[in-house]
């Protein structure tokens, strides 16, 4: 599907249409992948998924409609803190902005999250299986169901069993200012504030179930030549609370995403992404360790200026505490 959207999309697009008459100056390709964490707990909070403003008056509304799939199965079986977590996640979210000066943007994000038994535990213990990576003992859990079981600080047992929803979870704005284009010998640069706001039914594993502040950078770089693109966001995001259903949770969270965009052609890039953050429990085995996720995907400009983004997402290093495998699409409209 992929390489034929690649070969499709530059005969369709509008010529009028490219990055650079897009985005703010030529230290801005097309972005890095508009991911965010899918680790458990972390999904709901604030993540690096605020977008670049326009800055050539191309458009003053912005919509973003994405889709994230996730398959989580996190296991410990240690002599305390154990824990289970095990089930398919879809968050979908509708992000509206509007471009209020040529470097302000403001906006908000409205997700909705489901959790459900999905279909695919078998082809995914097979995949590892392939490979030789192992499987965390995945083979001994009930196959193709919910399963969320822990113990909370007071060692009283939360238990999630079977049990498919959909709700929606925490609502987000923020405000984005371009402070530089940036030059041949130095980057773009993008400042952002973000907040969550606990819409989510906490208690059904919608919601963090407190007030978030978030605030960061993005540079963006040309990198060699007009192919070459490097991004590095960094966030920092504080909770107002430190109790999530019965875990205690570092108020502090921090995280870097790391981007290399390749100019296929004037219409399409590809992308190659690595999402690092630091532990967002205090004590509860592998979440209190840091997690890394890696996306490798492509974005295709359409016809109008819209933007097609499609990524595929595997953990890095610590398997217990983020998903095996995910799947994110994302369509841009400009208007």
């Amino acid at each position: 599907m992929a390489l034929g959207l690649l070969v499709a999309l530059p005969a369709i697009a509008r010529d009028k249409i490219s990055a650079e008459g897009l985005y703010a100056g030529s230290n801005i390709g097309l972005g890095p992948i508009s991911t965010r964490s899918y680790a458990m707990g972390k999904m709901f909070f604030p993540g690096p998924d605020v977008h670049f403003p326009l800055a050539r008056g191309t458009s003053t509304w912005r919509v973003d409609t994405t889709i994230g799939w996730a398959n989580i199965f996190n296991l410990r079986r240690e002599t305390d803190r154990n824990y289970v977590i095990d089930g398919e996640w879809v968050l979908t979210s509708f992000g509206v902005s509007r471009e209020v000066h040529d470097r302000w943007r403001l906006g908000m994000v409205i997700p909705i999250v489901t959790r459900f038994g999905g279909s695919l535990d078998s082809d995914i213990e097979s995949f590892h299986d392939s490979l030789g990576i192992g499987n965390s003992k995945r083979d001994q859990s009930p196959p193709n169901r919910v399963r969320v079981e822990y113990e909370d600080e007071q060692g009283r047992p939360r238990t999630i069993d079977d049990e498919d929803s959909t709700g929606l979870s925490d609502i987000r704005v923020f405000a984005t200012y371009l402070a530089t284009h940036g030059a041949i010998a130095s980057q773009a640069v993008e400042l952002f504030v973000t907040a969550g706001i606990p819409t989510g039914d906490n208690a059904n594993l919608e919601g963090a179930g407190m007030f978030n502040l978030g605030a960061g950078a993005r540079l963006s770089r040309r990198l060699l030549n007009r192919h070459w693109y490097s991004y590095a966001t960094l966030l920092g995001v504080y909770a107002f609370g430190d109790d999530f259903r019965g875990i205690k949770i570092n108020q502090e969270h921090f995280s870097i995403n790391a981007a290399i965009e390749y100019r296929v052609s004037s219409t399409a890039s590809a992308l190659l992404q690595i999402l690092s953050s630091t532990a967002w429990a205090r004590d509860f085995g592998e979440f209190s360790k840091g997690s890394t996720e890696l996306a490798v995907g492509g974005k295709w400009i359409m016809g109008n200026g819209s933007i097609l983004e499609l990524a595929l997402i595997e953990n890095l290093f610590q398997h217990q505490n983020s998903p095996d495998i995910g799947l994110h699409i994302t369509w841009t409209s400009h208007f």
